[in-house]
């Protein structure tokens, strides 16, 4: 395709598209700057879809007006359009902007993984700036409407606000929303309504956005970025099992967090590490309607500390659960069903562990070392965000701005550059062979190192991601139109593209696979018109799927989140907050067929499981255990 820009014919390569949302692609143009090209109604997302075909029409329609009329004047924080892209017809048809790059999405600064390398205090001088930039917009009269945490990014401490041609501003209205962060006195259950519509069935607006919603997301945005869990995250656990409420529901009738009926997520931090005003701010908002721009105030009275005695993360002036005993010395449990018995402990934290012929073996940081599990020091470096972790035999590799760093138990050290998806290096590791991503190829290096590596299939340049089991691999790559799967066999060359795998769309937020002998578990994140959905597909070796499932993100079953599973041939072992689930196919669908409830007390949501001597292996934040199940 080709357009003009300042009066320059441009023709966009899919080589060149640097990310892609639920409405637009993004090209990199060079100068620094990209082109934000909004998706046509023929766009391949939109396949099957009439309802999304409609609203693409009627957003580029809308494009032709609005965006020659976006205001001038505004924070600098935004990332506005700089000129007009226009095809050969004079339409508009997206526009270049500033490139921000060495940037995160917020969204990860509700990841507690991410977050453990960031400064908790840094976390509220981002929100401190991000209150100023609302204000600031409020009295231009422009209202933000579809605020989420995919629309801002974070570079050091600075908010930039992206996705500005939605905003709302003098006759224009924001016609989308994310359903976790829009404000519920605004929701309704129906269809359509003042010709704002979310054709997938979920709640809809009632009203148009307005300054006070965009309170209500701030105040969302904070709470999730403060205890890593959201007003409607957590299990609506009635008494009454028959008075359980859906995600929806809850949200229509305030059934927050904040109720003794909901069950709170474990891996999330308890509400009362909180300052008392900012707590019974967020129950007033989140339960009471309370509506009103932030105080500033109360980000001014948050200052993050760390207990002495127990080690808990807290912003009060005294710790709200202070033990001196030093926390749990267990080391031992047993229950009706489950031994468990813990095999490591740290008070750093656990970056990455695996298990490779048999063998367990793990990465943890203490002190601003590095340790691999005989305790041998390999780096004297901190926590960075963003870094990928893998254990290659006594080699620890370390991916992180496109390089990958291979470093020794005896410190020797190697690196090698490897592609990108989005800041994530692209690579993998069996027990015996590594792979990576260099421009497009997907390569193999065994024990003769990397230096002879071999080729083992083409794929796209910084858009592909992939994930190898002792035997096959699955990856895939996306860029615009462009969309493939691919199944290989990481003994041997050449990559099998037929695969059945339905296409991604809207704006993907995460993606991994688990694979084990003939079996691959596919799991991805995808935010689609204003709703997060997960998705896993069990695919053969063949390429063919088999079974699937889909939930809401963060709904607290196994689905709820994509990571730490285990594949075992034709089941699957997720942790829960409620114990270890095993998954089955049950003909085309995943679902539950057995729950280790007698694990509670071990896992949760977060925990990684790997195979154990003879049962599982856990892996939490700061141990390990093994748990011998007597059925299975």
């Amino acid at each position: 395709m080709k357009v003009q820009v300042d009066g320059r014919t441009h023709s966009l390569d899919t080589q060149n598209i640097i990310d892609s949302g639920g409405e637009a692609d993004i090209y990199r143009l060079g100068n620094n700057r990209v082109l934000k090209l909004f998706k046509q109604p023929d766009h391949p997302d939109h396949a099957g879809q009439p309802e999304q075909k409609q609203a693409a029409r009627k957003r580029l329609a809308e494009h032709q007006k609005k965006l020659p009329q976006f205001p001038e004047q505004v924070p600098n924080a935004l990332v506005t359009p700089q000129s007009l892209a226009r095809d050969d017809s004079g339409a508009i048809v997206g526009y270049s902007m500033q490139r921000v790059t060495r940037a995160e999405l917020l969204v990860r600064y509700a990841d507690k993984t991410f977050r453990s390398s960031i400064d908790e205090n840094a976390v509220v001088s981002v929100f401190s700036a991000l209150r100023n930039v609302v204000k600031e917009l409020h009295e231009s009269g422009i209202v933000i409407g579809d605020f989420s945490d995919l629309n801002v990014f974070v570079k050091g401490t600075a908010p930039r606000l992206i996705d500005v041609d939605s905003y709302q501003f003098a006759n224009f209205l924001c016609r989308t929303f994310t359903q976790r962060f829009a404000d519920p006195t605004k929701l309704t259950t129906s269809n359509r309504s003042n010709g704002i519509q979310n054709p997938t069935g979920g709640l809809t607006l009632a009203e148009p956005h307005d300054a006070m919603s965009d309170w209500y997301a701030f105040c969302v945005l904070l709470l999730q970025s403060l205890l890593f869990a959201s007003p409607y995250s957590g299990i609506h656990r009635p008494k009454n099992g028959d008075d359980q409420l859906s995600r929806s529901e809850r949200i229509l009738s305030r059934v927050t967090i904040f109720d003794s009926a909901v069950q709170y997520p474990k891996p999330a931090r308890t509400p009362d590490v909180l300052p008392p005003d900012l707590l019974d701010f967020f129950s007033e908002v989140f339960t009471e309607d309370r509506r009103e721009p932030f105080p500033e105030q109360l980000l001014a009275g948050i200052n993050w500390q760390t207990c002495s005695s127990c080690g808990l993360v807290h912003a009060r002036s005294q710790c709200p659960e202070c033990s001196d005993g030093g926390g749990d010395q267990t080391v031992e449990r047993v229950t009706n069903d489950v031994s468990a018995t813990r095999v490591f402990r740290t008070s750093g934290r656990i970056m990455f562990a695996d298990c490779q012929n048999d063998k367990l073996q793990w990465l943890y940081h203490k002190g601003g070392r590095f340790f691999r599990e005989d305790d041998t020091p390999i780096a004297d470096a901190p926590v960075r965000p963003l870094t990928r972790y893998r254990l290659y035999g006594d080699t620890t590799i370390f991916g992180v701005d496109g390089t990958m760093h291979l470093v020794g138990k005896d410190r020797s050290k190697d690196r090698l550059s490897v592609d990108s998806f989005g800041r994530q290096p692209v690579f993998d590791v069996t027990s015996d062979k590594l792979f990576w991503v260099r421009n497009g190829d997907l390569k193999r290096a065994g024990k003769f190192g990397v230096d002879y590596a071999q080729s083992v299939g083409s794929a796209l340049k910084d858009r592909t991601l992939f994930w190898v089991g002792d035997k096959h691999g699955f990856g895939f790559y996306r860029a615009g139109k462009i969309q493939q799967y691919f199944v290989f066999d990481t003994a041997y060359r050449g990559i099998n593209e037929n695969v059945t795998v339905p296409p991604i769309t809207g704006q993907l937020i995460n993606a991994t696979a688990s694979i084990c002998r003939d079996r691959i578990w596919f799991f991805q994140t995808v935010n689609e018109q204003g709703r997060r959905r997960n998705r896993c597909y069990l695919i053969g070796d063949d390429g063919t799927v088999q079974a699937k499932a889909q939930t809401t993100a963060g709904d607290g079953s196994w689905l709820g989140k994509i990571t730490g599973t285990l594949a075992a041939g034709n089941f699957l072992l997720a942790a829960t907050d409620d114990g270890v689930v095993r998954i089955e196919p049950n003909g085309n669908r995943l679902a539950p067929a057995k729950r280790f409830s007698d694990t509670d007390h071990i896992v949760d949501s977060t925990t990684h499981l790997l195979p154990g001597n003879g049962g599982l292996t856990a892996v939490n934040r700061r141990s390990i255990w093994n748990l011998t199940i007597s059925s299975q």
